[in-house]
């Protein structure tokens, strides 16, 4: 794939984002039928009521994955980014804060998280707090 690391950024915007908008689709489907007028007001509703795409700003990859994804959706006229922590302290990244300091959404698409090869001062303590389902269409 071109574009290295930050193509991959739109990458999982683009492919997270649709599998959160066809289960949304597809709860609208079974509840409205085959109306699809209304299916597509009910998902469009839902973009922008409930969409949010929340990122763990613990570096400089995860904040220009955070500023690609608002990139990529300002086009849709509302703000889908949610930067739940952000690690920057005196303008360097520093100490992650802790898990119950985030404001993650209730409704994310996904939570973003990029580890680091080398951590420098930058200390991270998750507790493998994100489950992941093999069934991404769940309810």
């Amino acid at each position: 794939m071109h574009g290295g690391g930050s193509g991959e950024f739109s990458a999982v915007v683009f492919n997270l984002v649709a599998v959160w908008v066809e289960k949304r689709r597809r709860a609208a489907e079974k509840e409205l039928g085959s109306d699809q007028e209304a299916i597509l007001r009910r998902v469009r509703k839902g973009i922008h009521k409930d969409l949010r795409l929340d990122y763990l700003v613990t570096g400089s990859w995860s904040l220009k994955a955070s500023q690609e994804a608002a990139n990529l959706l300002e086009p849709l006229g509302h703000s889908f980014v949610n930067v739940a922590t952000d690690a920057r302290q005196d303008g360097k990244f520093g100490t992650i804060p802790p898990e119950h300091d985030w404001r993650l959404s209730p409704t994310s698409a996904f939570v973003y998280y990029c580890g680091k090869f080398a951590l420098g001062n930058t200390k991270v303590e998750l507790q493998n707090r994100f489950i992941f389902h093999a069934d991404p269409f769940r309810q």
